[in-house]
């Protein structure tokens, strides 16, 4: 089933300005706050909302308004997300802190923003591909910013790393763009099934594919240095997957719709048992592990507990206030550190059950598009989007980085695309 709405017009002078319009946009919003904000009286403009508003909405709503675009459709699992963003919408009314709701709500639409227009402009592959060759460009400079960071000790305004204390590991951690070191890790890691990919098919030449596992070791020391935790874990599985489906896709093949529909239920289950799980044992848990994993244990008992007092979550922006006002001992960390803490405790069950759904939905046909038609950028992104269930471990809150709402849309833009050849 899809869902039309409207879309550029197949090879057209329009459809390849909003193309590259839309690549700038999600440039720009990755690199994010690094970049130069514009100072209107007491305020300081981020870079990305000045490209936002001043110059891609205009863009868009001109198209838009000149009927030069045609239909677009979505799968299924872009049907849920709009579902899912809805609710969120909604879960502002709810929240006690209006401010932080609202603030918190426009980091997310313009995250989704960039998500979707991804999707409308994505006529082909060659168009997903060559955004992933844009994302893959962006990881080669934040490799070069890191190696400056570790050889020069040159960081970037926007890193808090200089205020670290001058003692193992911080003196060998690196941010690039981002704030922190575990940012930073989540990005190349949520990225590292491109250049792996890439090394693995044949069909590139031995230079390029040469190339690209070079990119890949160099993101595999960054992270070892950062001593991201959740995050080397993640690349672990990243590997394992890419290889595992890489040889064994004809052994795959007989089974797809099978193992489409379970891969479909599987994070669901996994987050019903979590909800169940962690109210039962989370005070023997608790009392065996490190200072830190103590600490986001801490908070994903209050996310579950929130979710199974209030069913509907605290409201969007309002997680950290809900934390504090709780006064359960975290050692005065208030974010998640986890997204199904923060989807429990921000969205509640009903929130959480609409997100796993479209989670489900999106790797499993991500899966079973690279199983029977061995598309390698399916497989990029299905190890991309899988990771992020660890990967989502490590940030304070993966949900309010752009990257990860930019491989959620350039998944359903390949969907669609999958969908159109089937």
């Amino acid at each position: 089933m899809n869902t039309s709405y409207n879309r550029s017009t197949s090879d057209s002078q329009s459809s390849k300005l909003l193309r590259y319009a839309t690549g700038v946009l999600m440039v720009v919003a990755i690199l994010g706050p690094s970049l130069p904000g514009i100072p209107v009286g007491s305020y300081n403009l981020f870079f990305f909302r000045v490209v936002t508003f001043l110059l891609y909405v205009p863009l868009l709503s001109y198209l838009v308004l000149t009927e030069r675009i045609e239909r677009l459709t979505l799968p299924k699992p872009g049907l849920y997300l709009l579902v899912f963003v809805a609710y969120l919408i909604a879960s502002s009314i709810w929240a006690t802190d209006k401010a932080a709701a609202l603030t918190s709500l426009s980091v997310i639409l313009l995250a989704l923003l960039v998500a979707f227009t991804l999707v409308l402009t994505t006529e082909r592959q060659e168009h997903v591909n060559a955004y992933l060759t844009a994302l893959l460009g962006l990881v080669i400079c934040s490799l070069f910013i890191a190696c400056l960071e570790l050889t020069a000790d040159i960081h970037l305004g926007v890193s808090r790393i200089p205020t670290l204390p001058e003692y193992p590991p911080y003196t060998y951690r690196m941010s690039a763009w981002y704030h922190n070191s575990n940012d930073f890790s989540f990005f190349l890691s949520v990225c590292s099934s491109l250049p792996l990919v890439n090394a693995l098919y044949s069909n590139n030449d031995t230079r390029s594919r040469t190339f690209n596992l070079l990119v890949f070791v160099a993101i595999i020391a960054v992270i070892a240095l950062n001593q991201s935790r959740a995050t080397i874990l993640a690349e672990i599985g990243i590997v394992a997957t890419c290889l595992f489906l890489y040889y064994g896709r004809r052994l795959l093949k007989p089974y797809a719709k099978q193992i489409r529909t379970v891969l479909a239920g599987l994070p669901l289950i996994v987050g019903i048992g979590f909800v169940v799980f962690v109210p039962l044992f989370g005070a023997v848990v608790s009392g065996v592990l490190s200072n830190s994993l103590w600490v986001r244990w801490q908070l994903m008992t209050i996310g579950t507990r929130i979710a199974l007092e209030t069913l509907f979550g605290v409201g969007v922006g309002n997680f950290p206030i809900t934390v504090e006002y709780l006064n359960v001992p975290t050692n005065d960390v208030l974010s998640p550190h986890s997204w199904l803490t923060w989807l429990l405790g921000t969205t509640g069950l009903f929130g959480t059950g609409l997100f796993l759904v479209v989670y489900g939905r999106v790797i499993a046909d991500l899966l079973y598009d690279y199983v029977v038609e061995e598309s390698p950028t399916s497989l990029m992104l299905f190890a991309s989007i899988l990771s992020f269930s660890l990967n989502g471990l490590g940030p304070s809150n993966a949900f309010k980085l752009q990257i990860v709402w930019i491989l959620l849309g350039l998944s359903l833009a390949a969907l669609r695309i999958a969908g159109q050849k089937a």
